[in-house]
């Protein structure tokens, strides 16, 4: 058992592994949904972000700096009647993710890759119209997701590639302590992401 558990682990990482590092940026909506037996109520925020990234074949680690860049939108619905909403908000986030990846060739200079990993929104600060959010409510928008995903190197020269990826994020702490257990909680997110890397 242990000879075979050699070998698979052989064929899996088999590929030398090359460190590289870069600049990434990205556009996601990011939505929460909130439920009753009476009440059903979502939010959508739409954020960008920008920040750097490490390398090391099977692994990508990241830290990002997100922020809101147009109006949220929240939706109410509750006997048949649903309300629309649009505000003004700003929003800004940590965003560290850690991800898994496997790349195999598809032709030369490119190579594609799954990827499945976590992530921590770590929110800084928000702001909805004039009223800003305390410090100690902050707590309840820090949230770990459940990522999962693709993405491509372009070799556009010798050291230097571009990424396109791909990511579709499951809330994992969309459920704060402080929502009544008669109300359900879920969210998610999906990045559309673009990288400039340079292998080392």
């Amino acid at each position: 058992m242990l000879f075979v558990s050699f070998v698979l682990g052989g064929l899996l990482f088999a590929q030398e592994v090359k460190m590289s590092f870069g600049l990434a940026g990205g556009f996601s909506p990011v939505w929460l949904k909130y439920e009753s037996s009476s009440l059903k109520w979502e939010r959508t925020d739409n954020t960008a972000s920008v920040g750097v990234f490490f390398d090391a074949t099977y692994v990508q680690l990241s830290v990002r700096y997100a922020f809101t860049v147009a109006k949220s939108k929240a939706t109410a619905t509750s006997g048949g009647i649903t309300l629309e909403s649009e505000g003004e908000v700003q929003a800004n986030w940590l965003d560290i993710q850690a991800l898994g990846k496997y790349p195999f060739k598809v032709m030369e200079n490119i190579q594609a890759f799954p990827l499945v990993g976590i992530e921590y929104l770590y929110a800084l600060s928000r702001k909805e119209e004039s009223v800003t959010f305390p410090e100690d409510s902050l707590k309840y928008l820090r949230d770990w997701y459940l990522l999962v995903g693709a993405g491509v190197d372009i070799g556009l020269a010798k050291n230097i590639y571009i990424r396109p990826s791909v990511l579709y994020g499951i809330n994992l702490t969309a459920k704060d302590e402080n929502v009544p257990s008669s109300i359900t909680a879920s969210g998610s997110t999906l990045k559309v992401n673009l990288a400039f890397g340079y292998t080392l």
